[in-house]
């Protein structure tokens, strides 16, 4: 099932409705899901832990990555995607572990 409205793809788009209104954006506020999550991740953050995420989507993963980035402007967000060389994978996870 769909929580968030930027997870709809244009095929699927309701023709009635206006894709582009800002209550169908990429806003955290337009999903209870990402909302929860923004919560769940300020517990995690001030107990001065990391985490990880894992999404099925890019779309999904823009969404995410936009909506903790305003959340938290000073936490960097790292992503693992299938287009990154093995090397670039291993830089990241190196990352993620030692900072």
């Amino acid at each position: 099932a769909c929580n968030h409205p930027a997870a709809v793809g244009a095929a699927q788009w309701p023709p009635e409705l206006d894709r582009h209104a800002e209550a169908f954006g990429p806003a955290a506020s337009n999903s209870g899901k990402v909302l929860r999550l923004l919560e769940l991740l300020e517990e995690i953050f001030e107990a001065g832990e990391k985490v990880l995420i894992f999404t099925q989507y890019l779309g999904t993963l823009g969404v995410l990555e936009a909506a903790i980035s305003e959340a938290w402007p000073d936490v960097e967000v790292l992503k693992i995607m299938g287009c990154l060389a093995r090397e670039q994978r291993d830089q990241v996870v190196r990352r993620f572990q030692e900072e």
